[in-house]
């Protein structure tokens, strides 16, 4: 990795989201606001009548939950999922900018690895009126 020292970039919009596969639960922190209904609606069309869209708490974390049927979510539910949420962000001008890896959770150690992904998009530029 080669880190190099440079300003603020004014136009940049950063959020993170953390994914929890056992759940299907995705958490958007920092998001623009407009995001997550977005994203929500368009689970939807994956995931008819099973997504939970809970709005932003008092912190500014959005959390999307997909209910479950049965009693653990299948591995092509969870690749599912993930695909439809890179597409939408993808769409919505937003790449994967890196990610975190956390811990396990769970007795022992033993369970799922999470992890916290960084999305990096750019503020949308009006364009100028012509009228002076």
């Amino acid at each position: 990795m080669v880190f190099v020292e440079s300003g603020p970039d004014p136009d940049a919009l950063i959020f993170m989201t953390t994914f929890i596969p056992s759940r299907l639960r995705l958490s958007l922190l920092d998001a623009p606001p407009e995001i997550a209904p977005q994203l929500a609606n368009s689970l939807k069309a994956a995931f008819p009548r099973r997504v939970q869209f809970f709005g932003a708490n008092e912190d500014g974390v959005y959390v999307i939950e997909v209910k479950k049927v049965g009693f653990s979510v299948s591995e092509t539910e969870r690749n599912c999922f993930l695909a439809c949420m890179l597409q939408f962000l993808k769409s919505a001008g937003f790449k994967l900018d890196g990610s975190v890896p956390l811990g396990r959770r769970g007795p022992l150690g033993f369970g799922v690895r999470r992890e916290t992904w960084i999305f990096r998009g750019t503020i949308p530029k009006r364009p100028e009126s012509r009228q002076k």
